[in-house]
């Protein structure tokens, strides 16, 4: 059986929002409802959301009438430091090991998403069977770092040695949207990531990038170092998920639109837009986002005294 679960750590002092143009917490509970609606209608699984404050969420969904996702309080076994941009993400280790309790046999698998990605279909045959067959599953988006951040691989590369004390030939940078996992694979990733923490916070200010996807990607590496049993594959091939950037052309949308998952980091508002809608299809998401990015690039071009794009 697949799980699926999302983490919403909420902590009003240290709401950063670094990719959000949105201030508000209620622009999490927005996303984690159109995330919701359209994993039950596309796929018939129910949304599992980790948090510190399941209270206040309940009241948000019971205050616009929208069925509430299923929600597992947790609690923080580390500290992050106060002020730490993508503070609540760096909990994700945290949703990790209680994902972990729900997987009861060695055939269930649990996939974590951030709040910011939708589902546009149905799992495919071949998706399922690389999900079976994985202990686990990732995103490389390695070839996205410098045309998105303008960060180089190889000053990535170097901070993950530098927080693992470990040399890669090769290192990896693994998209924290999704990870799929089998409860041995979920074992060794929240072991390794354990071992990776506390060197992380100590270099934090000197690391290119902060947040979860630094010491997890780290984690994973050293992983796939020395995987054992553990049974590691990229979902590239059966196109589960893509990261779609509102602010850039190339890949085009069309693309995007052809996976399951489909993650909108630079498109939040439009995820707003479709939570109020009781079922967000494929049809309505693709033309919302189109439009969104045109306008993006429009301003973007202006900005800079370009030509407008097409």
């Amino acid at each position: 059986m697949i799980k699926i679960g999302s983490l919403l750590w909420i902590d009003k002092s240290n709401h950063s929002a670094v990719n959000n143009k949105s201030k508000k917490i209620s622009s999490y509970f927005k996303q984690l409802d159109c995330l919701a609606k359209t994993l039950l209608k596309n796929s018939g699984i129910n949304l599992c959301v980790f948090t510190n404050n399941a209270a206040e969420i309940r009241s948000w969904f019971k205050a616009v009438n929208h069925v509430c996702p299923d929600l597992i309080e947790i609690t923080e076994s580390y500290s992050v430091p106060p002020g730490t941009p993508f503070f609540g993400a760096h909990y994700k280790l945290e949703a990790l090991t209680a994902g972990r309790r729900l997987l009861t046999s060695d055939s269930d698998r649990f996939i974590l998403l951030d709040t910011d990605v939708i589902s546009l279909r149905k799992f495919s045959r071949s998706q399922i069977e690389a999900i079976e067959l994985s202990d686990l599953l990732l995103y490389d988006i390695t070839d996205q770092l410098e045309p998105t951040y303008g960060v180089k691989s190889i000053d990535l590369s170097r901070d993950i040695e530098e927080i693992s004390h470990q040399y890669f030939s090769s290192s990896i940078w693994y998209g924290g949207e999704f990870i799929c996992a089998s409860a041995k694979g979920l074992d060794r990733l929240i072991l390794e990531a354990h071992k990776i923490l506390p060197s992380y916070f100590v270099k934090i200010k000197e690391l290119h990038h902060i947040g979860d996807e630094m010491f997890i990607s780290a984690a994973l590496n050293v992983i796939c170092k020395n995987p054992g049993e553990i049974v590691v594959h990229d979902q590239a091939e059966v196109k589960i998920i893509s990261r779609h950037w509102s602010r850039f052309s190339q890949p085009a949308l069309n693309w995007h639109m052809q996976h399951s998952l489909l993650h909108c980091p630079g498109s939040k508002p439009i995820l707003e837009i479709l939570s109020a809608f009781k079922e967000p299809s494929r049809a309505p998401i693709g033309g919302f986002l189109k439009i969104y990015s045109w306008f993006v690039r429009t301003y973007q071009s202006l900005k800079r005294g370009g030509v407008m794009p097409s």
